[in-house]
């Protein structure tokens, strides 16, 4: 088929190359003239392993470009993706502007039959709205409409693409959801057919579930350092029943990203709008928030204090693998470190940037993950990036004032730290 793709951001982008990869044709359309002209040279706009080759090799093939002129490419195509931002307004709510916009341009230039749909993550109602958008357009005959919410990580988006736990197709007729099954030919996985308004709830649903299971071991590991449990053994205990599984079961310092938060605040508050009181999503909420407290207050009271103290930070994205750090709990407690006077000397492979505008003046970027640590009185592991157990932690005893290392991702929980000089203080575990 012939493709636009409205919006340049991960998603759009994973959608765009993907397909591309699949044999279509595809216009990519965004309204940042910068990332417009960075993408047309070949240049990701963010970091995502495994997109900046295959963008170019997309390039290279001709089945994908990029334009900020709708008008130019719309009436070309046999099918169009909605994947812009609803991010949330000052009460939670998801913000439908970029959706609505969207929807008013393709139907300002719509001049023949198009598939449309639906990518961005947005609450239940939504494509009946939209619908109602087009028909007051006097183009509501010329569009069929599709619900098919995404279900990416970043860090792991062309894989989650390519080979999704499913496909899932939101329509009320047969025929559009024939169409959004033929655009998918090519990708194994269930598809799993449903309304509108079941495909835009799931979506919200799968996040929270994920949300309240990081918060659930939370409190588990919370509790274990009361106990003097570990909580590497009840998350193999749990791990290993299949009804319950293993991801998400690690304990640390909360969830972020431009996904989690986001969206169980926007669920929890559709829950509210529609008269539910939806205790479990509250307590949530409240755990994650409570996490990140419970970490730098763990640390000052180890410490006897941070003001004044110099402290190696490793990692600001919101997870490994990815150069995000919106809604970062590793922001976060940095912030919350340096409001209580330490000084803080920050590493992170990918997101330091992106991090910069979120963080106070005065926080110290390192170039390499030991570098960090010189002078140190502590080094504070915020962010899980593999990387960061390679480092030789020799040299970072050499260069640290102060053997404690506070893991927040428990991430080198495995490397017998204690053995080498270090006292490990990890998140529910017994060191």
């Amino acid at each position: 088929m012939n493709l636009v793709v409205v919006g340049c951001g991960y998603v759009g982008l994973a959608n765009a190359l993907g397909f591309a990869k699949l044999g279509h044709r595809v216009a990519c359309v965004d309204a940042d003239a910068g990332k417009v002209a960075k993408l047309d040279v070949g240049r990701m706009p963010f970091f995502e392993p495994g997109m900046p080759e295959l963008l170019r090799s997309m390039q290279e093939a001709g089945r994908v470009v990029f334009t900020g002129d709708l008008g130019s490419v719309i009436n070309g195509a046999e099918a169009a993706l909605l994947c812009v931002g609803t991010p949330p307004s000052e009460d939670g709510a998801p913000d439908l502007s970029f959706v609505h916009a969207a929807a008013d341009d393709i139907a300002k230039h719509l001049s023949h039959p198009l598939l449309l749909i639906v990518k961005s993550t947005v609450p239940c109602g939504t494509a009946a709205a939209l619908r109602e958008r087009f028909e007051r357009a006097g183009k509501g005959d010329l569009v069929r409409l599709a619900s098919v919410p995404e279900f990416l990580r970043e860090g792991q988006a062309l894989k989650d693409f390519f080979q999704p736990d499913r496909v899932v197709i939101g329509s009320d007729d047969g025929e559009t959801r024939a169409l959004v099954d033929s655009l998918h030919a090519g990708i194994e996985a269930p598809r799993l057919i449903m309304s509108h308004e079941s495909a835009e709830l799931a979506k919200y649903a799968a996040n929270a579930f994920l949300a309240t299971k990081v918060s659930f071991i939370n409190e588990m590991a919370n509790l274990c350092e009361r106990t003097g449990a570990d909580v590497r053994d009840v998350e193999d205990v749990l791990g290993s029943d299949p009804r319950i599984g293993a991801d998400f079961l690690r304990p640390g310092i909360g969830y972020g990203g431009s996904c989690f938060p986001k969206d169980v605040g926007a669920l929890h508050r559709m829950a509210g709008a529609n008269g539910y009181d939806f205790r479990l999503l509250s307590a949530a909420i409240d755990v994650n928030n409570r996490q990140r407290e419970r970490f730098v207050e763990r640390l000052e009271r180890t410490l006897g204090g941070v003001k004044g103290r110099r402290l190696a930070v490793w990692g600001l994205a919101f997870k490994g693998g990815t150069g995000d750090a919106r809604a970062s709990a590793a922001v976060d407690v940095v912030r919350a470190l340096h409001g209580r006077g330490a000084e803080i000397v920050a590493y992170d492979p990918q997101a330091t940037s992106a991090a910069a505008d979120a963080l106070p003046d005065g926080i110290i970027m390192a170039p390499t993950a030991v570098d960090a640590c010189d002078g140190a009185e502590a080094l504070v592991v915020l962010t899980d990036w593999a990387e960061f157990r390679d480092v030789s932690f020799d040299a970072v005893r050499e260069r640290l004032l102060g053997p404690c290392v506070f893991d927040g991702r428990n991430l080198l929980a495995d490397l017998g730290l204690p053995k080498k000089g270090f006292t490990y203080y990890g998140v529910g575990i017994q060191a």
